[in-house]
């Protein structure tokens, strides 16, 4: 009629008797379960001469971690660019935890919504989670450009984006 409680650092759910030994399926490293948390934390834009733009009372991000894996949601809505230097990329900042730091965890996220950038019609949004850091990369997609980092005179004063990611942390 409670909580299990753990109660050592490092201790936790052994699934080591069910783990499977299957052609393909890569090599194990844990099988414990050692690791839940969920909480709240705030994005930021960051133009690319390190000045954050002003973001909004109604910017918030949610985010859960499962062991290593983190999945962070939210809204970053700004209202001044404060700086932020026209002709450089920006980035989001402050994601709960450090991205995990080798070669292919440049994890990708979706941009589901967005209102208030300078960008052309059809061209799509998304981030990506620079390796061994808290910062991702906006992202524009389109068929005359192909993959190019987003300009801080492609977002707005009053820029609107809402946001999905997933991906894993070093502890």
């Amino acid at each position: 009629a409670g909580n299990i409680v753990i109660g050592a650092a490092g201790k936790g759910i052994d699934f080591s008797n069910e783990t499977p030994n299957q052609t393909g399926a890569g090599a194990v490293s844990s099988s414990l379960l050692n690791d839940y948390e969920e909480g709240t934390w705030n994005p930021t834009a960051i133009g690319s001469n390190g000045n954050v733009m002003t973001a909004t009372s109604d910017t918030k991000g949610f985010y859960t971690k499962i062991g290593r894996i983190v999945h962070c949601s939210g809204q970053l809505i700004t209202s001044s660019l404060n700086g932020a230097t026209a002709n450089g990329s920006i980035q989001m900042g402050g994601f709960p935890f450090v991205n995990q730091n080798e070669q292919g965890a440049q994890s990708g996220g979706i941009v589901a919504a967005a209102s208030g950038l300078n960008i052309t019609a059809g061209t799509t949004l998304t981030i990506q989670l620079l390796i061994n850091q808290q910062n991702a990369s906006f992202k524009m997609h389109d068929a005359a450009d192909g993959s190019t980092d987003m300009l801080a005179s492609e977002w707005s004063d009053n820029g609107n984006i809402t946001f999905s990611i997933t991906y894993m942390t070093v502890t």
